[in-house]
């Protein structure tokens, strides 16, 4: 593993021991260059955890608890993990670095409003914590992708 790659990458972000926990429990991370590690971010972590989260919410619309801000978190993270992850992994490809970084920056804006709608109808809820998590991988992947440029 090129843990001095990881953790000179990881030094760039603004979560930089978030950053160095998340890939390097990866095993692909052992042998990725920087544009490996921001896919390993996108692909594997912060998509894992945007499924999670999304499966947290369809658990609790199915249990019957719906007020709005629970169905609207429902369609952001559906544009997250259907659009959004999908725009960094076609930047990445394209080498179009700006592309990926502003899909970034719409997961952060989508996982947000998600909060505030879940602060107001559902105080103490655990998904505040987790959409908090989301957001910050989010912007770890950006800062990485930004590495590239």
């Amino acid at each position: 593993m090129d843990v001095n790659l990881i953790k000179e990458t990881c030094s760039k972000t603004p979560k930089p021991a978030l950053c160095v926990e998340s890939i390097t429990k990866v095993p692909q991370s052992a042998r990725a260059n920087v544009k490996g590690l921001a896919q390993i971010m996108n692909d594997d972590v912060l998509r894992a955890k945007a499924q999670e989260v999304h499966t947290q919410i369809d658990l609790l619309i199915k249990q019957g608890t719906r007020p709005q801000s629970l169905l609207k978190c429902a369609q952001d993270y559906s544009v997250v993990i259907n659009d959004k992850i999908k725009g960094v992994d076609e930047g990445l490809k394209d080498n179009q670095t700006s592309k990926a970084a502003q899909a970034m920056d719409d997961t952060v804006s989508l996982v947000s409003g998600c909060n505030s709608g879940l602060k107001q109808s559902l105080p103490g809820t655990p998904l505040i914590g987790m959409n908090t998590n989301v957001a910050d991988l989010a912007t770890v992947t950006k800062a990485i992708v930004q590495q590239l440029s």
